[in-house]
């Protein structure tokens, strides 16, 4: 990250930093904390920029810019009609400085019509407008939109490497969900929502699944559309890492129970299906308002 930052210094240093970028990489490993900063390193109005002492800086630290603009796809569908109120504003004069910046995080949430709206406006871009694009998932956008951007890829870290940032950060405790992902500000997230204490509950939960320990009524009990979703994640998680561990022989400490427990009483081909059914289900959700608790408990009743 800190080569794509200084790269984009460069950038604004000799003028040619793009009108559009789109920062692409896994979910969390961290797109979205190098997009603010170089919405931070565009809007500041010093040479040596970000100064964090110009007035655009300090408002930026305060998130009281008017010329800083967001969109946040992480809570659902991007719809047209944000689109386009944040475009019309970024279509004006910049109220302070010069530089106008709209950042659309998690871009691939946009619905066609947003998509177009965003499109247009890359192809006629308003005068000292930049947009900044995120996603985990390029494949869902617009080819027509990534083609108009400059890409900036954000490689993955080794699992040494994210281990000594989360000690650094003082959340070393979330290293035992490298199960779930190996993505250091995906696990800072899901530790500071709560969620790390839900998603070290679900190895035990499959394994009296199985065993018949607990029924399927107690297992979804607490499940509401607030965590559904991260639920989804979690399950399909560990479909994802006992199906790889059939072929590579490599599994976690943590799932090493209920994965060879898993192996031994479903076909390779059962937990594949499952799999396909948690990730479809997860999109289901993410579309409509069906009922969390009767959804997973028919997808459960099937393992």
């Amino acid at each position: 990250m800190k080569l794509l930052q200084s790269k984009a210094e460069d950038w604004r240093k000799n003028g040619t930093f793009h009108h559009a970028l789109l920062l692409t990489g896994e979910e969390g490993v961290g797109q979205e904390v190098l997009a603010r900063s170089l919405a931070d390193l565009l809007m500041c109005e010093s040479d040596n920029a970000p100064c964090g002492h110009c007035h655009s800086c300090q408002l930026m630290l305060a998130g009281s810019h008017p010329d800083y603009l967001y969109i946040d796809g992480s809570e659902g569908t991007i719809k047209v009609d944000v689109v386009r109120q944040l475009i019309v504003r970024v279509s004006k004069k910049a109220q302070v400085g010069k530089v106008k910046v709209l950042l659309l995080h998690d871009a691939h949430s946009m619905n066609i019509n947003a998509a177009n709206a965003v499109l247009k406006a890359l192809e006629e871009p308003p005068e000292n407008t930049f947009f900044i694009l995120t996603t985990s998932s390029s494949h869902g956008m617009l080819p027509t939109i990534q083609s108009r951007c400059q890409k900036m890829v954000l490689d993955s870290p080794d699992r040494n490497d994210v281990t000594t940032w989360l000690e650094q950060e003082g959340h070393s405790e979330v290293s035992d969900l490298f199960w779930l992902t190996q993505q250091p500000y995906h696990l800072l997230a899901l530790k500071e929502k709560g969620y790390d204490a839900l998603y070290r509950s679900l190895p035990n939960k499959v394994r009296v699944l199985l065993t018949g320990e607990d029924s399927v009524t107690n297992i979804v009990k607490g499940v509401d559309q607030s965590n559904i979703l991260a639920l989804c994640d979690g399950y399909a998680a560990i479909l994802h890492q006992v199906i790889q561990y059939s072929a590579s022989g490599y599994l976690s400490g943590e799932l090493k129970e209920v994965g060879e427990l898993m192996l031994s009483k479903r076909s390779i081909y059962h937990l594949m299906a499952r799999y396909d059914a948690i990730i479809g289900l997860k999109q289901s959700l993410k579309r409509s308002n069906l009922n969390p608790v009767m959804q997973l408990t028919y997808e459960l009743n099937q393992w």
